[in-house]
């Protein structure tokens, strides 16, 4: 009984040994930066009769691109990456009293650290007082 005991610690070793020594092959793939990025912004309360919205001060964006993984919005000085893959950010509120420009960029990120900007300007309407 000790004998196949030792048999089988011996064969466990072996395979143990044989499986964990293999040489193990990493491959990154292709690295290609994001292409034809495009920021779309939807003033919230945009109309004729206001052009630069509804006093709240609110931008949904939007950011599409080719082969991008996620997004950094850039807003006057403040970075945000809260919006993830999916490019989207809502409810950005511009908060300076008045019509106020914009600019604002957004880094599309792909494989490999590669990345691409663009970025768009926007005069938006903000009652905000404190």
């Amino acid at each position: 009984m000790k004998k196949i005991k030792n048999v089988y610690i011996v064969l466990f070793s072996v395979l143990i040994t044989f499986f964990s020594c293999q040489e193990n092959n990493y491959q990154f793939g292709d690295i290609s930066a994001p292409s034809d990025v495009v920021i779309t912004a939807e003033i919230v309360g945009q109309d004729d009769v206001n052009p630069y919205g509804d006093g709240s001060g609110k931008v949904n964006f939007k950011a599409t691109a080719n082969n991008a993984s996620s997004y950094v919005y850039y807003f006057d000085g403040v970075v945000d990456t809260d919006n993830g893959p999916s490019g989207i950010y809502n409810n950005k509120v511009m908060s300076k009293s008045g019509i106020n420009s914009y600019t604002v960029v957004v880094k599309a990120n792909g494989t490999g650290g590669s990345s691409s900007t663009t970025s768009i300007d926007i005069e938006v309407f903000s009652n905000f007082s404190d």
